[in-house]
């Protein structure tokens, strides 16, 4: 008979030693320390010194507030990412797990968390979303003209033609690429089942 837990605490088998306070996913049925690109579950209530130790964790959805582990400096009321090793960042990177009640100057540090995991898009997600478009359109009217008149003081149907194609170009290359960032958005959602796939 399946059961439930409403306290918001539970215990696992731990697949390996994780300090205390990390934050940590399940992985082949046993906790492993969650990185970059993880969904973790919560923060590990007390080290495990090694594998098939039964230790309890501090789910994502008990309330309150809990200790992280900081691998850099953080202010205070700072939003945290998830880091490498099961740890914090102030850098954007990782999945939102909350704000910084308290502050970090090293690796290291543990500081009281807000934890407000689910937030925010996973970070592959993210990654899909960034960057900026490189092509460089030159499709006003004073760019054209300056294109038109670059080899001479009169227009001439060549230099128009050029001025105009050239823009056209670089329109069309912003273009192509805002279609493949959609395009990889789009299959991470679907991949996520955040999106129909038909």
């Amino acid at each position: 008979m399946s059961a439930y837990n409403d306290s918001g605490l539970k215990t696992f088998t731990a697949g390996a030693a994780i300090a205390q306070h990390s934050l940590v996913k399940l992985a082949a049925g046993v906790l492993t320390v969650a990185g970059v690109g993880d969904r973790p579950i919560g923060t590990l209530e007390e080290a495990s010194g090694a594998a098939d130790q039964p230790r309890t964790v501090r789910l994502f959805n008990c309330p309150g507030t809990r200790k992280m582990i900081a691998s850099g400096a953080i202010t205070l009321h700072a939003v945290v990412y998830l880091d490498a090793a099961g740890k914090i960042t102030a850098t954007v990177g990782g999945d939102i797990v909350g704000m910084a009640l308290g502050a970090a100057t090293a690796d290291g540090d543990i500081i009281e968390v807000l934890p407000l995991e689910g937030n925010s898009l996973p970070a592959d997600m993210v990654a899909a979303l960034a960057g900026t478009p490189t092509g460089t359109p030159t499709g006003t009217i004073v760019d054209v003209a300056d294109i038109a008149l670059s080899t001479s003081d009169v227009y001439t149907d060549t230099s128009v033609n050029t001025a105009i194609n050239t823009a056209i170009l670089a329109v069309n290359l912003q273009a192509v690429e805002l279609q493949t960032t959609l395009n990889a958005t789009l299959a991470k959602l679907k991949a996520a089942g955040l999106m129909a796939t038909s």
